[in-house]
């Protein structure tokens, strides 16, 4: 993370927006960075969950200390980072619903209610639907035209089944897409 924050300095002003990626191991010294950069911290938040590969793989390679550093999403925020969110697809699965799900449960999908996983590392759901539609167009130089609904834009869209603000966060993975719109044309209709 640092030599990446290193190189982003070293590029100097530019009219590219630099966006680092995966961000799952950050010192807290670079967390200011990010933001005195104006690097936007490209979440993939459906990782950010304590599964086997962490407990088994992942902490005892890194230590106790540094694995509550993990994802750490929250700290990103607090320093003023510009979260934009990502789905590491086809690593991962490619619906954002799961990655907002994770990233304000800190939970594995089918866990249900619970506690989390580094609780002071949660995003609100407010942040993380922002991070995936208006902060997604703005990393990409697209705000102007898409991210947003609003009067002369695309009209780039989903409708859901339900308000995802009046579903509890442990099934909002699974809400069900019922429309999509590109560009104002509707391009996929849920049977």
């Amino acid at each position: 993370m640092r030599v990446a924050l290193d190189s982003v300095e070293a590029l100097g002003g530019t009219d590219l927006r630099s966006n680092i990626a995966h961000l799952e191991l950050t010192d807290a010294a670079d967390l200011p960075r990010i933001a005195q950069l104006g690097c936007l911290a490209n979440i993939q938040p459906r990782w950010a969950i304590e599964d086997e590969d962490i407990e088994e793989l992942t902490e005892p390679a890194i230590g106790p200390e540094r694995a509550k550093r993990l994802y750490n999403f929250g700290s990103m925020r607090n320093a003023g980072a510009f979260l934009a969110g990502g789905s590491d697809w086809p690593v991962s699965g490619l619906s954002p619903l799961e990655g907002i799900q994770v990233a304000i449960t800190r939970r594995a999908l089918n866990a249900g209610p619970g506690e989390a996983w580094l609780p002071e590392q949660l995003l609100t759901l407010q942040e993380v639907l922002e991070a995936y539609t208006i902060n997604g167009a703005y990393a990409l130089l697209q705000e102007d035209v898409t991210g947003s609904l609003e009067v002369a834009k695309l009209a780039d869209m989903v409708v859901l089944e339900r308000n995802l603000f009046e579903v509890p966060p442990s099934q909002i993975s699974q809400v069900r897409v019922l429309r999509t719109f590109v560009e104002g044309k509707e391009v996929y209709t849920a049977p």
